[in-house]
């Protein structure tokens, strides 16, 4: 089990390195982005209990994998 971790982690080490500057700058911030969204939406959900934000949460990701998309399809 740790061997196919440690394969796909490398796997996904040599995309990361394949990528341009462009497409890895993006990948790290919408990474951090995603993460810290990911943490105030369980906040805002279960510990305030306000739903607007799941809209503004769902919104962004879907703008961000358009995004992603994108520049891999046409890169600059």
């Amino acid at each position: 089990m740790l061997q196919e971790l440690n394969k796909k982690m490398r796997s996904l080490d040599l995309k990361f390195r394949s990528l341009d500057s462009t497409m890895k700058f993006l990948v790290v911030i919408y990474g951090a982005l995603f993460g810290f969204m990911t943490g105030y939406l369980i906040y805002k959900l279960f510990v305030v209990h306000d739903y607007f934000f799941l809209f503004i949460y769902i919104i962004f990701m879907i703008g961000m994998y358009i995004n992603l998309y994108f520049q891999k399809k046409y890169p600059m």
